[in-house]
């Protein structure tokens, strides 16, 4: 499996550092490079893993709840379960970060493979989401996260594509295309 993956659409690569089977599901932890003038993800909280950021080079925003920050080279942030938080890269020069998931989250990792695997096949519209609803069911179940309103309303909806999926072998074949 490949530990450096690259997000064709998006410009997003991400190193894995340490993978769930590497720390016995104690922590995953990747490095990010965001090209600049990253857009990042969209406002998002996780429901089974906390998050801490560390910016490595250059800087960018991140808001954690209602706390807006520009984090710096060797700056840290910590976001707890359930905080809505977003993350871009608002200035004109890369910058790169470290993640680091406790517990760990072998469905956030596999999440994180399939967006990139399915950008580079060409599956993704122009954002990098895919352009497949079934896909984005898998992808968000996988990632434990939950978007922010108004996309919150699509939750139940998209758990339910994702059952569906998983009984008829979709999401196995995403699986085995990106994730071995």
């Amino acid at each position: 499996m490949d530990k450096i993956i690259t997000n064709p659409i998006t410009g997003e690569k991400v190193t894995f550092l340490k993978e769930s089977a590497d720390t016995s599901g104690e922590y995953t932890k990747v490095m990010v490079e965001l090209t600049p003038f990253a857009k990042g993800v969209p406002k998002h909280y996780h429901t089974a893993f906390t998050e801490e950021f560390e910016v490595l080079e250059g800087e960018m925003s991140i808001t954690a709840g209602r706390d807006k920050k520009i984090v710096k080279e060797g700056g840290k942030v910590f976001v707890p379960i359930n905080m809505m938080h977003t993350f871009r890269n608002h200035s004109d020069k890369p910058v790169k970060f470290t993640v680091e998931l406790r517990p760990a989250s072998v469905g956030f990792e596999r999440s994180i493979r399939c967006f990139f695997g399915l950008a580079r096949d060409g599956k993704t519209k122009k954002s990098g989401m895919p352009k497949s609803m079934v896909h984005l069911a898998l992808l968000a179940k996988w990632g434990e996260g939950m978007p922010a309103w108004p996309l919150s309303v699509l939750v139940k909806m998209l758990n339910k594509k994702a059952e569906k999926a998983e009984k008829k072998g979709v999401a196995q074949e995403l699986i085995d295309k990106y994730c071995s």
